[in-house]
């Protein structure tokens, strides 16, 4: 009796100190000087993805450490991460539109007027540039106008609910009505498939491409002259989160995260020189 007692003791102390750290909101973080944020994230190499030791680790991930660290050191915050990962994006993109406060997602998401309207964004981190990949035996296309004729019968792979969905929707429409489609979870199993067959093609993030290829020793064409209008990457808030406010002072505020080494640090630990210059904000 007198274990159970203790235990229930413990667990009740173990509660309390869970009370104590669970922050739903920014206000309120920086009055108890405690916060949890819930951090749901989108297995993508190298942006956020769990290690083989079950580490969530990346180049967004480290980007939030840090953001853990400012608000450690420059408002007495001490956040906890509780991460939760999804390995289809469209989930990932769903679930965080249904969230209320204290949740912030990760997951290589661009911003765009329509994502606007359903969840917040944090400053950008990041450019993305986006581009078309095939398999080397493809002839180039040097125009969108020119899909029906190179593409074909060939069938474009396209991660549902990407930004890259829209686009491939509107070159259907314009340049290519019977293009055939076919829906893929991740940029990997999407280059996987380009990469053994010569009747697949698609856009992916530079990133993306750049991190398969230097995994693989493989090598795919670029059709660089229909490549897509560059965007920005950021993190994603519930709708009506107050965590933007933080957000905004860390990327923002005086020359911001992305101007100090720290930035540059994790874009070397994660990226090539290759592509570096294309991605980094100054």
């Amino acid at each position: 009796m007198r274990k159970l007692i203790l235990g229930l003791i413990m667990v009740s102390f173990g509660l309390g100190l869970n009370a104590q750290i669970a922050s739903v909101s920014w206000k309120d973080a920086l009055k108890t000087k405690k916060a949890k944020i819930t951090v749901m994230y989108y297995e993508n190499f190298p942006f956020t993805y769990t290690d083989k030791l079950k580490n969530v680790r990346g180049l967004e991930a480290d980007i939030l450490q840090r953001f853990v660290e400012w608000c450690y050191d420059k408002k007495g915050v001490d956040i906890e991460l509780e991460y939760q990962p999804y390995n289809s994006f469209a989930g990932f993109y769903d679930k965080m539109k249904t969230l209320d406060n204290g949740a912030v997602g990760l997951g290589s998401v661009a911003v765009t007027p329509e994502r606007k309207m359903e969840v917040q964004f944090t400053a950008p981190y990041m450019k993305n540039k986006s581009i078309l990949v095939s398999h080397l035996g493809v002839p180039n296309a040097r125009l969108f106008e020119d899909f029906e004729k190179v593409f074909g019968e060939m069938t474009a792979l396209v991660i549902q609910g990407s930004s890259h969905e829209k686009e491939m929707i509107e070159i259907k429409k314009l340049h290519h009505p019977k293009m055939r489609v076919k829906y893929m979870d991740s940029p990997t199993e999407l280059l996987q498939l380009i990469f053994e067959n010569k009747e697949y093609y698609g856009y992916v993030d530079l990133i993306s491409y750049w991190a398969f290829v230097q995994q693989r020793c493989c090598v795919m064409k670029i059709h660089r002259d229909v490549s897509l209008k560059p965007e920005y990457f950021a993190f994603m808030l519930p709708k009506q989160s107050d965590w933007g406010m933080a957000f905004s002072e860390f990327f923002e505020g005086g020359f911001g995260f992305t101007a100090t080494e720290e930035y540059r640090e994790i874009l070397e630990l994660y990226l090539g020189y290759e592509v570096i210059h294309s991605v980094e904000l100054y």
